[in-house]
């Protein structure tokens, strides 16, 4: 991904100091540095993330499959697949358990 980003020019941040700031406040979602970097950047970074969410979801549900799994627990290495939805539907169309760390758990390897 970063190799692809520095051989496009077009991903390049319109103001790469502001965004460096915006950065350093937190601010992450994509509503909040969408002004800072063309729309063409975050919807690749936006299209990067679904697929690793995506990828993590598959790998478990064919792990908990192959190892005859009655639960999974989804810990803090995804704190983005806490809200994504389609983890528990597979889960439970595959008759698997699902439980996730408490909200205030996700933000570190507590969880």
């Amino acid at each position: 991904m970063l190799y692809h980003v520095r051989e496009h020019p077009e991903y390049a941040p319109e103001d790469s100091a502001l965004a460096k700031k915006a950065l350093q406040r937190g601010e992450r979602k994509f509503e909040q540095l969408l002004p800072l970097c063309g729309a063409q950047t975050l919807a690749l970074v936006r299209e990067f993330q679904n697929a690793v969410d995506a990828t993590c979801v598959e790998r478990t549900m064919t792990a908990a499959k192959s190892w005859r799994c009655e639960s999974v627990l989804v810990s803090v290495a995804w704190p983005r697949i806490a809200r994504c939805v389609h983890v528990e539907g597979r889960a439970k169309a595959a008759g698997v358990d699902v439980f996730f760390p408490s909200r205030r758990f996700r933000t570190d390897n507590a969880g």
